[in-house]
């Protein structure tokens, strides 16, 4: 029982730490994708009327 408790208390560790430093560098590399994608959004949006009343 106390091998499990210990390896249960390590995995439950080393998740927590992997989901941490996953999510910190999801936030680092999702953060300029996700101003660019908005970005992209508003763009199309403020040229969609523009190009329906061309056409």
């Amino acid at each position: 029982p106390g091998f499990l408790v210990i390896a249960s208390v390590v995995t439950g560790a080393v998740l927590y730490f992997l989901n941490c430093s996953l999510t910190f560098l999801a936030a680092r590399f999702l953060l300029p994708v996700e101003i660019l994608v908005w970005c992209a959004v508003s763009l199309a949006l403020v040229e969609m009327p523009q190009m329906k009343s061309d056409g």
